[in-house]
C-alpha cells in the first residue's frame, strides 16, 4: 500500500514537472497540491503506525514488569515467613535443617527474578543503580543468613533475612510506581491495561512466561 501512495506521488510531481515545462502552471499547481496531500496522509499513517507499535511495546513492557512485582512480592512474603520461623527457633530444634534448605529455595528461586531484573534495568538508565544496588544486597544478605543459619547463629540469621526482604520490597515499590506510570501512559493513549496481564495471584506460574522471555 505505501508502494502504491509513492508512486502515486512520484507521477504527481513527475506531470507537475511536465506541467511546468509546458507552461500549464494551474495543472502543474493542482499536481503538487494532489502530490503534497498524499505525501501527509502518508505521514500520517506512519505517525499512527509508530504510535502502535509504542504502545504494543508498553504492553509487553507492562506485561513482564506485572510479572516481575509479582514474584518479588512473592519472594518477600516467603523470606518473611521463614524469618519469623527462624525468629522462633532454638539451635537445637530438629526443623532447623529444614529452614536451612527453605532459605536456599528462597535465594535460589530469586535467582531468575534478579536476571530479569537485570535486563530491565540495562534499559532503564533512571533506575539501573538503584536495581543492582538492590539485587547486590538480596544476594549477599540470603548467602550470609544461609551461612548464619550452618553456624547457628539464629539471631543473626534473622538480620541479614529482614535486610534482604527490605530490598525486596524496595524493588517492590520501585516496580508497582513503573508500572502504575505505565498504565497512566497507556489509558492516556486510549489503550487498556488489561490485554495479556497475569492476574494478581498468579506469581509462580508465571515463572514459566519469565522463562520464555529470558
Amino acid at each position: 500500500k505505501d508502494e502504491k501512495m509513492e508512486e502515486s506521488i512520484d507521477q504527481d510531481l513527475d506531470e507537475a514537472m511536465q506541467n511546468e515545462q509546458n507552461d500549464q502552471q494551474q495543472q502543474s499547481q493542482q499536481k503538487k497540491q494532489d502530490a503534497g496531500q498524499k505525501m501527509q496522509k502518508m505521514a500520517n499513517q506512519m505517525m499512527m503506525q509508530m504510535q502502535m507499535d509504542g504502545m504494543q511495546q508498553m504492553a509487553e513492557d507492562a506485561h513482564l514488569m506485572r510479572i516481575l512485582l509479582e514474584n518479588v512480592v512473592h519472594a518477600s512474603h516467603e523470606q518473611e515467613t521463614l524469618m519469623t520461623e527462624v525468629g522462633s527457633l532454638r539451635t537445637d530444634d530438629p526443623s532447623l535443617v529444614e529452614k536451612i534448605m527453605q532459605q536456599k529455595d528462597v535465594a535460589d528461586n530469586f535467582n531468575m527474578v534478579r536476571d530479569s531484573l537485570r535486563s530491565m534495568a540495562n534499559r532503564q538508565p533512571a533506575v539501573h543503580n538503584f536495581v543492582f544496588d538492590e539485587l547486590h544486597n538480596i544476594e549477599s544478605q540470603t548467602e550470609n543468613a544461609l551461612k548464619q543459619l550452618n553456624n547457628l547463629h539464629l539471631s543473626q540469621a534473622v538480620r541479614h533475612q529482614q535486610t534482604a526482604m527490605m530490598s525486596m520490597n524496595n524493588l517492590a515499590l520501585m516496580l508497582a510506581e513503573s508500572l502504575e506510570n505505565m498504565e497512566h501512559s497507556m489509558e492516556a493513549m486510549g489503550k487498556p491495561m488489561s490485554c495479556n496481564m497475569p492476574k494478581p495471584g498468579q506469581g509462580q506460574q508465571s515463572m514459566k512466561s519469565l522463562q520464555q522471555m529470558q
